[in-house]
């Protein structure tokens, strides 16, 4: 982390901006230090893991995570020229939050971000993707792309496959990368609690 690298180029939109940089570090490390152990190291799914008490102790400090206002709002406490606000409210966008609606809990991200450092895959972000299929490939996966997925069919509550047309694809596994709601909306029956308005 180069702090005085990235104060300097603060700096060039606002000196004032700039010497807030540090003490925003700081805020969004103190929210990684009272949040990375129970959203980032345990596994949501498992309750017992989640609800430790080393966890639960922490909810003691919920004001320090900062979920009552907005990452907007968070950010906007430290900076006050709107291109740099909106270059820290762009954090909530990486998992598809709305910076304006989403908790300020999400400043972690550019702690982890610029306090513990990210990695770049050589080749750009679709290196991963042609690297997965090709593993998959080698494992005996057949990738069919292009198509419109018109409904995965379960029975049971269980994954039988996909329809594609008129044409049944049967499946173990099905990995679904629409948002959640038009999944179980629009692709998904038989799971009507988990169905949105």
């Amino acid at each position: 982390m180069d702090v005085p690298r990235m104060m300097a180029s603060l700096a060039n939109l606002s000196s004032e901006d700039a010497e807030n940089y540090p003490n925003f570090l700081n805020y969004t490390k103190r929210i990684y230090e009272l949040t990375a152990d129970v959203f980032l190291f345990s596994p949501i799914h498992e309750i017992r893991k989640v609800l430790k008490w080393q966890n639960l102790s922490k909810l003691f400090h919920i004001h320090q995570i900062d979920p009552f206002r907005t990452v907007h709002k968070g950010v906007s406490r430290f900076f006050k020229h709107p291109k740099i606000i909106q270059l820290f409210d762009r954090y909530a966008t990486y998992n598809g939050s709305d910076p304006y609606r989403a908790p300020a809990t999400l400043n972690i991200i550019p702690y982890v971000e610029y306090g513990l450092g990210s990695f770049y895959i050589k080749g750009g972000m679709y290196r991963l993707v042609e690297r997965l299929v090709e593993l998959a490939q080698q494992a005996g996966v057949a990738i069919q792309t292009g198509c419109r997925v018109d409904k995965i069919i379960t029975k049971h509550q269980k994954i039988q496959g996909v329809q594609i047309k008129d044409d049944f694809l049967p499946a173990d596994f099905v990995v679904c990368n629409a948002d959640v709601v038009v999944s179980y909306n629009e692709l998904i029956e038989g799971f009507d609690s988990r169905r949105k308005n």
